[in-house]
């Protein structure tokens, strides 16, 4: 990356690496074998913008506010039905997403035909400054 590139962005590191860790596990958990996952990155001169897409067989647009729910998991087809998990994953990004002041978007990904998930952080601001002491609060005395 070139340094006119970068743009700065303030984060509590453990809740980044675990979103990071969350949305791809969930693209490698529903890819069936042989599928592709594509992580990109996007930097513009005032955010920064994390996308994962998978091969996977998706989700229904009527399901994507449900998927942030605590314990949703997605059924009706037998692959979504055959992946372990407690529905945990997506709510708990969501939970970073929305303390780091971020943006969130699900959509069907045009490139693999699976879930595309993007995840836009604004650069450094005095809200996110101030709110970060108040997450990393809160993410202590949940873990």
């Amino acid at each position: 990356m070139l340094e006119s590139e970068a743009t700065i962005i303030y984060a509590n590191e453990f809740a980044l690496l675990t979103l990071v860790k969350n949305l791809i596990g969930n693209a490698c958990k529903y890819t069936p074998k042989g599928g592709h996952v594509l992580v990109k990155t996007l930097i513009d001169e005032d955010s920064f913008t994390l996308t994962v897409e998978d091969s996977g067989p998706g989700i229904d647009s009527s399901e994507y506010q449900r998927v942030f729910d605590r314990f949703y998991r997605v059924g009706g087809d037998s692959h979504h039905s055959t992946v372990v998990g407690c529905g945990l994953g997506l709510a708990i990004v969501q939970h970073i997403v929305k303390l780091h002041h971020a943006n969130i978007i699900l959509e069907k990904s045009t490139k693999l035909g699976g879930l595309s998930v993007s995840v836009t952080f604004l650069q450094k601001t005095q809200a996110v400054d101030l709110h970060l002491h108040q997450f990393e609060q809160e993410w202590e005395g949940n873990r």
